[in-house]
């Protein structure tokens, strides 16, 4: 991320006047004013790195300077300041990094100086030279139930090893345990008289860090459904449930007392689509059974078992508040003009028509889940938002807004700071003389693991999701509190009311 910072030798000045003290008085403190537009931190390739720059200046001469001065050249690595500062010359100051030969990864820092003050120190991280590689057609290998020999390349500049991570018991490697530059690892199969099964060698570096992982498949009874946990909707119907297998199989309930599911078709030969027919849950808790699917098998065949969990959700009932005098109290009003209770109609704010005293609510510690506001009574031109705050600057905005001359209304999302999502689809023309029901639902993110997948819902249908981490709202991580701001940022509308939703929980 860019930034403009201004450094003041505040606390340096403050050392150097205490010092004054016990001594004799020297005159006027000494400052500098140093200012520069630079990146935290740099990444180069090994090879033929790109120059990059950055701008610099001061009320005094300044420098620019690495750590390992032999890695790289520095242009102009130093400047003429002015005392004042808003006339002194911006310097555009260009670094370029040599390859780097060695096989390790380096890393340098650059110190930018003026005077006795430090603004700022830069780390560049450099690749060393090393590879590691198995080709892509060798990662993946098969092997027959007779086992025997498999072999995979190796191809490096560097000593490595390769060891078995999974199915020790039948897999081994009998040649290629180290090597160094490129090389071969040879492996021998035992015999499969059951399931199909699975294994796994790791190729490590010469720091003994994993590059790549060869995996090893043996034929065998194989009988493999799609999922081993089947979560269906509380009014699911019928859930299809894909089973590959090389064998005839069959499917039973365990708990044949579990009348709320009835599996369809239990005999199958083959892959083929299990058929689990369910009752709607009207209750209040999940129901939870198991299936187990086990192969027919002939006289002297192994059997396979495999058990698959189902559970099936219910119905979820949302927590509804009214914006009445006393939960208003629950809430800061925040920003200008405090939001009116009007009784059944619902909480009317009003924002002035320039957006420059808003008419919004506040409040901490609120938690994840389902948010949704219902809105009525919209003036033109207004501006309604729902604003989620994680700290550290990371929000999402949700806005709907009414165009001039009644153009129809619109959404308007983002977030801050943004991400590769930032390019959101938006709904145009919506009739703003009808009332709107705007919904953030977080839910965790199944691509980034620890965060949250948001979407962004109006009238009950989804037009726009995304998932958080990466580089867009990295604060916003699963379960964590929510700054809440909503309200008007022009123009007035009633909030009729605010429902809630917590997480579903699968437990």
């Amino acid at each position: 991320m860019k930034r403009y910072l201004l450094y003041f030798c505040t606390a340096l000045a403050l050392v150097s006047g205490l010092w004054g003290c016990q001594q004799e008085d020297e005159g006027p403190m000494k400052w500098v004013d140093l200012r520069y537009r630079a990146e935290d931190s740099y990444s180069l390739p090994w090879e033929s790195p790109e120059a990059f720059s950055f701008l610099v200046k001061s009320t005094d001469p300044w420098t620019v300077r690495s750590y390992n001065p032999d890695w790289c050249t520095i242009t102009p690595a130093e400047g003429e300041g002015n005392p004042v500062i808003n006339e002194a010359e911006t310097f555009t100051v260009t670094v370029q990094y040599c390859d780097n030969a060695q096989l390790d990864d380096r890393v340098d820092t650059l110190e930018i100086k003026s005077d006795y003050w430090v603004g700022k120190l830069i780390t560049v991280y450099q690749k060393g030279n090393a590879y590691l590689d198995v080709k892509d057609d060798e990662q993946s290998l098969e092997i027959s139930e007779e086992g025997g020999s498999l072999e995979f390349a190796v191809s490096a500049n560097q000593n490595w090893s390769a060891v078995v991570i999974e199915g020790a018991d039948w897999l081994s490697v009998t040649s290629g345990q180290t090597g160094s530059l490129d090389g071969s690892v040879s492996l021998s199969v035992e015999e499969n008289t059951g399931e199909k099964r699975y294994g796994a060698v790791s190729v490590l570096d010469r720091h003994g860090v994993e590059r790549a992982v060869v995996k090893v498949t043996q034929n065998g009874v194989q009988l493999d459904p799609a999922t081993m946990e089947v979560r269906a909707a509380h009014n699911q119907g019928v859930y299809e449930l894909v089973v590959v297998s090389n064998a005839a199989w069959k499917a039973e309930k365990v708990d044949e007392k579990a009348m709320w599911l009835d599996i369809e078709n239990p005999e199958n030969s083959g892959e083929a689509v299990l058929r689990i027919a369910m009752n709607d849950n009207e209750g209040n808790s999940i129901k939870k059974t198991t299936i187990r699917l086990t192969t027919i098998a002939e006289p002297g065949q192994p059997v396979v078992v495999r058990e698959v969990v189902v559970k099936q959700a219910y119905v979820q009932v949302p927590e509804r508040t009214i914006f009445n005098t006393g939960e208003l109290a629950n809430w800061s009003a925040d920003k200008g003009v405090d939001p009116v209770y009007l009784g059944a109609e619902g909480t009317f704010f009003q924002a002035t028509t320039s957006g420059s005293v808003y008419a919004r609510l506040y409040r901490s510690g609120m938690p994840m889940g389902t948010h949704t506001f219902r809105w009525h009574t919209f003036s033109p031109e207004v501006r309604v938002r729902l604003w989620w705050t994680f700290g550290n600057n990371n929000e999402i905005k949700f806005n709907l807004r009414d165009k001039a001359n009644g153009a129809g209304g619109f959404t308007e999302i983002s977030t801050s700071p943004s991400g590769p999502d930032a390019d959101f689809a938006n709904v145009e023309g919506i009739d703003m003389t009808v009332p709107h029901e705007m919904t953030v639902k977080f839910t965790p993110s199944e691509i980034n693991e620890g965060y949250c997948h948001v979407q962004f819902i109006l009238d009950g249908v989804e037009f726009q999701s995304f998932d958080t981490g990466d580089n867009a709202v990295a604060e916003c991580t699963w379960q964590k509190t929510i700054g809440m701001y909503f309200g008007c940022y022009t123009g007035s509308a009633i909030c009729e009311w605010y429902d809630y939703t917590e997480p579903f929980s699968w437990d």
